[in-house]
């Protein structure tokens, strides 16, 4: 049986979301990195700034400055903390394509214990490079995405969660819409961790580099008991 369990999320405030979330920096230009640090409101690409400072000192102090910065954040009160949820997270594109899927909870052990199908490993450098990223921060803000068989019971949970109105919605600069609901009632979180707990496997459809630093990661913390 898989794992499968809520957490406490931490995000934007209202008045911030629309600004805050942001693409990965790979596919931005220089210049476009430059006028998004310039911005004033809170944002992602404000918290972790330092980590695009190149020249000034070494990538492990750059990187304790991300978790101050994030500590900052939360002492000045920019960031909203909630109660152990799951969430489900929809995106529509201009075109009209819809994505959607719930986040969660997933343990290292289903890696290792082959729950969870994983492709041909890649690009070990990048994988060194998130494990010292989540080594020195602390900070689990990149989600891997896994995929499973057509499931009607999760379909179904979905679409009725859905029916009420998202706590988060806004359109990006790409013009691709973003909606999520949090699910906190005990009764629904106990609904979606079943059925989902039940799946016969999952498949990671993207994100090796970053489940491979979760879980040197956790072997790390794990070693420090």
């Amino acid at each position: 049986m898989l794992s499968f369990k809520p957490f406490k999320g931490i995000h934007a405030k209202e008045e911030d979301i629309k600004d805050f979330p942001m693409y990965s920096p790979d596919i931005y230009s220089d210049e476009q990195i430059r006028m998004k640090l310039r911005g004033k409101t809170p944002s992602y690409i404000d918290l972790i700034k330092p980590i695009f400072f190149k020249g000034e000192s070494p990538l492990e102090n750059r990187l304790k400055k991300i978790r101050k910065r994030y500590e900052d954040y939360v002492k000045d009160n920019l960031l909203d903390h909630d109660p152990a949820s799951f969430y489900i997270y929809e995106q529509k594109k201009k075109s009209g394509e819809t994505f959607r899927g719930v986040i969660g909870l997933i343990s290292v052990d289903d890696f290792e214990g082959k729950n969870i199908k994983v492709p041909s490993p890649t690009n070990e450098t990048k994988v060194n490079g998130f494990t010292q990223f989540l080594d020195t921060t602390y900070l689990q803000t990149n989600p891997i995405l896994l995929c499973y068989e057509s499931n009607s019971k999760i379909e179904i949970l979905m679409d009725l969660e859905m029916k009420s109105k998202p706590f988060i919605h806004f359109e990006d600069e790409m013009e691709v819409s973003h909606r999520l609901w949090r699910i906190d009632n005990r009764l629904k979180l106990s609904q979606f961790k079943d059925v989902v707990s039940n799946l016969p496997s999952l498949y990671l459809a993207d994100g090796y580099y970053r489940l491979m630093g979760a879980i040197n990661h956790s072997d790390k913390i794990k070693d420090k008991k």
